[in-house]
């Protein structure tokens, strides 16, 4: 008898647990989950590159509570804090990392994405300022529901087949301003854009980058271009006539 009420008793705690964990996934990934050095903000899914002016946040590092400079908080044991340094009341640092300098992250994919895709300059997560200057390697690839993608203009990079098979991705847009320096091999390979101005920045288009975008007519460079190389086989298989 005693043994039958402990087995309902566990298989009961059992159907409880399974019954909170979609609602804690949800909760997760709607406020912005963290795993180590990548976090989910607005359904979009980040990777750390930076925090302060040189220091890198590896696999082991995070940046959480434990980690808060205030006046009741505590600091990390490998954390240095020289004499000049002050303080302020809500800033928040892993336990390598400097309290000046700049915060970034480079954009890796997303968990939902509708037609239109907004790459933003900026975002929070737990309280601390990230600049977005990367797309990711195959961040977007083979996504069959985005159009339209905006690119701000903090981003310096594209990396390789980040929108590779997009087969309804039809407009590229980047943001007047755009810091943007390589766009990396098969990046937009078999996507359906039909025209892309590319900002003056950009000094390199690598590799295939264009290949088999048969809808793609025209290609303009912003005046004052510095592009400086433009890969094999990089508008391959396009409608251009003419660049």
């Amino acid at each position: 008898m005693y043994k039958k009420k402990n087995s309902k008793r566990y298989l009961s705690l059992f159907l409880s647990c399974i019954m909170v964990l979609p609602t804690l996934l949800f909760c997760l990934m709607s406020a912005g989950a963290y795993d180590n050095n990548t976090f989910t903000v607005d359904g979009l899914k980040y990777r750390i590159i930076s925090i302060g002016d040189s220091n890198t946040l590896g696999d082991s590092n995070t940046v959480g509570e434990s980690n808060t400079v205030g006046e009741s908080n505590t600091i990390g044991e490998s954390a240095t804090i020289g004499k000049s340094n002050t303080l302020g009341k809500s800033e928040t640092i892993g336990s390598s990392a400097l309290l000046n300098g700049e915060n970034t992250v480079e954009l890796i994919g997303g968990i939902t994405v509708g037609e239109e895709l907004i790459v933003p300059e900026k975002v929070v997560y737990n309280g601390i300022e990230f600049t977005v200057v990367g797309i990711g390697k195959r961040a977007f690839a083979n996504n069959r529901s985005i159009n339209t993608v905006i690119i701000s203009a903090s981003v310096q990079y594209i990396d390789s087949s980040a929108f590779s098979e997009c087969s309804s991705l039809k407009t590229v847009t980047f943001e007047k301003g755009s810091q943007l320096k390589k766009i990396a091999a098969g990046c937009f390979y078999n996507a359906a854009i039909t025209s892309i101005e590319i900002p003056s920045t950009v000094r390199e288009i690598e590799d295939f980058t264009f290949e088999n975008c048969v809808s793609l007519e025209t290609v303009i460079f912003e005046k004052e271009s510095q592009i400086n190389r433009i890969g094999y086989h990089s508008f391959y298989n396009t409608a251009i006539e003419t660049i």
